[in-house]
């Protein structure tokens, strides 16, 4: 698979995405295979649902983990950021997350 934009990475599950394994890890601490056995790497639209947030509530997590310097850029509007509420950390994809939750 070749690169991943940021739309497609708001609709891919994540095991369907090409990261760049190396620059997660270096980001989360985690390997990519890790974190998909988790279950907590979610695209921005099962990331709305499983949160329980509408498009408002998700782009303000999604600010809190850009000024906590938690987010990585994998390319072409390609994003990881590490989301923590209620002390549960998930790993949201995509570009503007808040867009696929206006779907």
């Amino acid at each position: 698979m070749g690169p991943i934009h940021g739309n497609q990475a708001t609709i891919l599950t994540p095991d369907q995405l090409n990261v760049p394994a190396d620059k997660f890890e270096a980001q989360f601490g985690l390997s990519w295979t890790d974190a998909l056995a988790t279950g907590r790497v979610m695209n921005a639209m099962d990331g709305c649902k499983a949160l329980e947030l509408d498009a408002d509530g998700l782009d303000a997590e999604w600010g809190k983990a850009k000024k906590a310097k938690k987010l990585v850029k994998f390319g072409g509007g390609f994003y990881c950021g590490l989301i923590e509420i209620d002390g549960i950390l998930n790993l949201g994809l995509g570009l503007k997350p808040s867009q696929a939750c206006r779907s």
